[in-house]
């Protein structure tokens, strides 16, 4: 009898070793896995710049005249645009103007 309970008492602190080397093992998983790792990285700035001399003509980067013209065109819609704007801005002052213009025109005249 002695040495069944001695085999079952064997067996179970085994099973009780693996248990927590398995546990421990796990543990150790969720370190590794839950783990917050910072990085700094740093290095002074560097900025560098080379001048180089141009061979072409300034003319050679102008655009072509289609270009020019297309340009133009929107230049001047955005003008056209903006006085328009401008207009509609002002509009209680045009009619303030137009007002007090007809009444003079009616009362002083006369």
């Amino acid at each position: 009898m002695n040495d069944i309970v001695e085999a079952e008492n064997t067996l179970d602190n085994k099973r009780e070793e693996k248990d927590n080397s398995t546990i421990e093992n796990l543990s150790l998983q969720d370190q590794v896995n839950f783990s917050t790792i910072t990085l700094r990285l740093y290095q002074n700035e560097t900025i560098r710049q080379e001048v180089m001399a141009s061979e072409k003509d300034s003319v050679a980067y102008k655009p072509n005249l289609g270009i020019q013209t297309i340009d133009a065109l929107k230049s001047g819609w955005y003008i056209l645009e903006s006085i328009l704007i401008f207009f509609i801005n002002i509009w209680p002052i045009i009619l303030i103007s137009i007002g007090g213009f007809f009444l003079y025109r009616k009362y002083i005249k006369k």
